[in-house]
C-alpha cells in the first residue's frame, strides 16, 4: 500500500526542498515529497489518501526525502497527533 499524505507543511530538512505540501510513503520509505497535486498522481490500486488539513510534518531524525525511512511526527500546533515509524502509523490522536 502507498500512503499519500497531503495538505501539510512538510519540513524536510533537505536543502534542495526545505518545505513541501505532501509526501508519499510505501514499504517504510518515502517515495516522493512535493506538492499535494503531484503526490496524488502516485495513486495505485492499493492506496490511502490522508488529508493532514494544514498540520506540520517534521522528521524524527535526518531528513524527509525519497529513499529515506519514513520516520516523522505530525504536529497540530506544538502537540504530536501522529507518529510514524518505518512508514507505519504508531500513534494517532484526534
Amino acid at each position: 500500500m502507498i500512503y499519500l499524505l497531503i495538505n501539510a507543511v512538510v519540513h524536510t530538512h533537505d536543502d534542495s526542498l526545505p518545505i513541501a505540501q505532501a509526501l508519499a510513503v510505501r514499504d517504510g520509505r518515502i517515495v516522493e515529497v512535493g506538492g499535494s497535486d503531484e503526490i496524488l498522481w502516485l495513486r495505485e490500486d492499493d492506496y490511502e489518501v490522508i488529508d493532514l488539513d494544514g498540520r506540520t510534518v517534521v522528521p524524527v531524525s535526518g531528513m524527509l526525502a525519497p529513499g529515506k525511512p519514513a520516520n516523522f511526527n505530525v504536529l497540530d500546533g506544538e502537540n504530536t497527533v501522529e507518529a510514524w515509524l518505518e512508514g507505519v502509523r504508531r500513534m494517532v490522536r484526534p
